[in-house]
């Protein structure tokens, strides 16, 4: 794909999931206040409807991870153009995804992220479907005194450590807060319900508690997964800033993995991309075993091509 042509496709595409999610998030708010209204209305003639109310909640909810989803195209977008800004400034190799100074292979260079870029955040933040993703892998004490040094993917930890500020953004987080407030609104009507079949109903009452109960911790461990998320995304492995660090990394492993492949065509009649995906997923793993300075493991490499 030619490159201004590539850059304007990518910049359209951030622009684009942006404004999805911001429609989204919207029409989720309407939907959610019309719906909690219904629910107020008729549960003082039947109180079990309070509990059709947790649609919402877990509809909210849904919406917010799906903008944590779309940011994180948003922000490979653009760390690849921040990466393409910066191949003037760092050492140019004979790389195969830039094809020369006007074709880039943006299939070729997905299919190389989709590896490496996955086999390093598995590396460095515990990934449970039931725990929110933390780093896990180990910071190195300074020298100076025992504070812990910053990670190359901590763009705020290093500003801060020179007293300098990092600001990320707050458009995130506030559709977030706007979607967490009407996910705790949507715990109300069942709460009131509680109270009234308190003195009518004691099981029904029960139940209600019971739903709310859980509700409510579904509620806290959603939140607390959704903002994990928005924080990686806004200061860490998978900010703008970030990314661009890693597209260098994965360009590299793409260029390594490929002659790999060729030379392994030659030398055994292959077809000369059938031994690719093994390359890479090695190279990939390399990179993790080495994540903790990851300019150190980009000088090596290329000083081996």
């Amino acid at each position: 794909m030619k490159r201004e042509q590539l850059i304007s496709q990518l910049r359209e595409e951030a622009s684009n999931v942006k404004d999805c999610f911001t429609k989204f998030s919207f029409q989720a708010i309407a939907i959610s206040v019309v719906y909690l209204g219904f629910v107020f209305k008729f549960q003082n003639e039947s109180p079990e409807i309070s509990v059709c109310s947790l649609i919402i909640m877990v509809f909210a909810l849904m919406i917010a991870k799906i903008g944590n989803h779309k940011y994180n195209t948003a922000n490979r977008n653009l760390g690849f153009l921040l990466f393409l800004e910066r191949r003037d400034l760092i050492y140019k190799n004979n790389c195969k995804i830039f094809r020369d100074e006007d074709e880039i292979a943006w299939e070729e260079a997905m299919r190389a992220w989709r590896i490496v870029q996955a086999t390093v955040f598995n590396e460095i933040y515990r990934t449970n479907w039931f725990l929110p993703n933390k780093i896990k892998i180990g910071k190195k004490s300074t020298s100076n005194n025992n504070s812990l040094d910053c990670l190359w993917f901590e763009p705020k930890c290093i500003v801060q450590k020179e007293n300098a500020y990092y600001y990320p953004g707050s458009y995130l987080r506030n559709m977030h807060l706007m979607l967490f407030f009407i996910a705790f609104n949507a715990l109300i009507p069942p709460i009131v319900a509680m109270f009234q079949e308190y003195h009518h109903d004691i099981v029904s009452a029960v139940i209600l508690f019971i739903i709310t109960i859980l509700s409510f911790f579904y509620f806290l461990w959603r939140i607390m997964r959704l903002s994990t998320r928005r924080r990686i995304l806004e200061q860490e492995l998978l900010s703008i800033h970030s990314s661009a660090i890693l597209w260098e990394a994965v360009v590299l492993a793409y260029n390594i993995a490929i002659s790999k492949s060729k030379n392994d065509a030659m030398t055994n009649d292959k077809h000369p991309l059938g031994t690719f995906t093994i390359h890479l997923a090695q190279i990939s793993t390399d990179l993790a075993n080495k994540i903790d300075n990851i300019y150190k493991w980009i000088q090596e490499k290329q000083n081996d091509l």
